[in-house]
């Protein structure tokens, strides 16, 4: 059975330790906080202001999830990573519905 070449999983994994710890030395309230204002934002900008102002907030946490997914992919167990699709396709599916208005 062929193996996937681990060298870009490598390369992201070593371009993200430092971005990964600024996080993680930022109060996890912080962190919470930050992205649920994108989400919020998000989501009433994506009704009230036009649909650009709700993608790029909502796009900006599927990324941060995508990134994040990515990352810990390789820990999770099935459930988990089901969670973690299943999130970042509805966060997705949202903003490319407030893109397409």
């Amino acid at each position: 059975m062929n193996t996937p070449d681990p060298r870009p999983r490598r390369a992201v994994e070593q371009r993200s330790a430092l971005p990964a710890a600024y996080l993680a030395a930022l109060p996890t309230w912080l962190v919470f906080l930050a992205v649920a204002a994108l989400l919020v934002a998000g989501l009433f900008a994506g009704n009230a202001l036009g649909g650009l102002v709700g993608f790029l907030c909502l796009g900006g946490v599927g990324v941060l999830l995508g990134w994040l997914a990515y990352l810990s992919w390789p820990a999770l167990d099935t459930p988990g990573r089901a969670v973690r699709l299943v999130t970042m396709a509805v966060v997705v599916a949202v903003a490319v519905s407030f893109l397409l208005r």
